[in-house]
């Protein structure tokens, strides 16, 4: 009896050092994400397993200021808190907006991730004199809508200034419809079109239009515009499919901070047209967020509005700020069209810095 125990015993003490009396806690996550807005369910991310830098960011101080979010697409996640990540490389809290003071070295680190992760996000901007050769006719690509990350299968039909392209299947008419909440629109997405390894940036609208020639429940064609395509009436490139553009290829948010007064309300004309919420948003200054919904609010009622003078730029406007009368006529919801002079405020914090347009004067000019 004594001896079996004594085999127990020595074969217990062979055992036992492969099982770890406490088991190993794991490094702790840090997360970057990149996505197009903060609206947008489509986010690439990079998840970091560091004790290093988790310690940095939970013992690092945080500093009040008075100063705006950052406008960027890159974000921070740790544990239940997220920081909106500057383009030079601030890191500011969603919730409080408190600047995070990292260590500078695990800062310009952390930044130089998340830009690698925004390369990896956007499609490559390419003119399409090359893109129509990457997409030859009857070729067979994917295209990957920016805001819901849904995606469908396509074939280009035809086209010489831009791509006119027809779903495949019935079930991506229906993936493309879902995009479009269910109704066709006229209204254009920045959208990232897959062909042979290759992700490039490009812009779509959703209505049906012309001859259809495949057995997919879709009737006719629609339009994908890559950059410097232009438009079959006009010859030249559409505003709106422009800025789409910009937003597929990550370089939006560089357009936006280097766009003169003019160039910002024109871009804010175009955003307004579309109904795109969150490109409004970027132009706007978010200081007051109840006038900021309030405008929202009234916009919404607003089904076109169309530009019926020219803007001539001009650059004597003061340092930080210029006033930009633009007569429009409006169609509302319920009211027919109305005819008016909007004035927009154009504001900057210093010169430099990028020009954003005040709320409130344009809620005033709006009544």
């Amino acid at each position: 009896m004594m001896r079996k125990f004594f085999i127990f015993l020595m074969l217990f003490c062979l055992i036992l050092p492969c099982v770890p009396a406490v088991a190993q806690s794991k490094a702790e996550k840090v997360t970057i994400i990149v996505k197009s807005s903060q609206e947008a369910e489509l986010k690439s991310t990079l998840a970091m397993y560091s004790d290093k830098w988790a310690h940095a960011i939970r013992s690092s101080r945080h500093s009040e200021t008075s100063q705006p979010l950052p406008f960027s697409d890159m974000y921070l996640a740790f544990g239940k808190k997220k920081w909106i990540i500057g383009r030079k490389g601030n890191f500011v809290e969603l919730q409080t907006g408190k600047q995070l003071l990292l260590p500078e070295k695990i800062q310009k680190r952390l930044l130089n991730y998340a830009n690698q992760l925004r390369h990896k996000h956007y499609g490559t901007l390419i003119p399409w004199s090359k893109a129509e050769r990457l997409i030859p006719r009857n070729a067979k690509f994917t295209v990957v809508d920016l805001m819901t990350g849904k995606s469908f299968k396509v074939q280009r039909r035809a086209g010489d200034a831009h791509a006119d392209v027809q779903p495949l299947t019935e079930q991506d008419t229906k993936i493309m419809k879902d995009i479009y909440n269910g109704h066709w629109s006229w209204r254009r997405r920045a959208i990232l079109v897959k062909t042979d390894g290759r992700t490039i940036a490009a812009s779509m609208h959703g209505m049906p239009h012309g001859a259809g020639a495949l057995q997919n429940g879709f009737p006719g064609h629609f339009c994908i515009h890559f950059w410097q395509s232009k438009t079959h009436r006009s010859e030249k490139m559409d505003p709106a499919h422009e800025i789409m553009i910009y937003q597929s290829s990550g370089k939006l948010y560089n357009y936006l901070e280097e766009a003169t007064p003019y160039e910002l309300v024109d871009a804010f004309l175009v955003a307004l047209n579309q109904h795109n919420k969150p490109l409004l948003e970027m132009m706007l200054d978010q200081g007051n967020p109840k006038e900021t919904k309030r405008l929202f609010e009234l916009l919404k009622r607003a089904e076109a509005i169309n530009n019926t003078s020219s803007l001539k730029e001009n650059d004597a406007f003061t340092l930080v700020g210029v006033k930009i009368p633009v007569e429009v006529s409006i169609f509302w919801q319920g009211r027919g069209e109305t005819k008016q002079t909007l004035t927009f405020t154009v504001t900057r914090n210093a010169p430099g810095e990028r020009w954003s347009i005040d709320v409130s004067s344009l809620l005033k000019s709006l009544k």
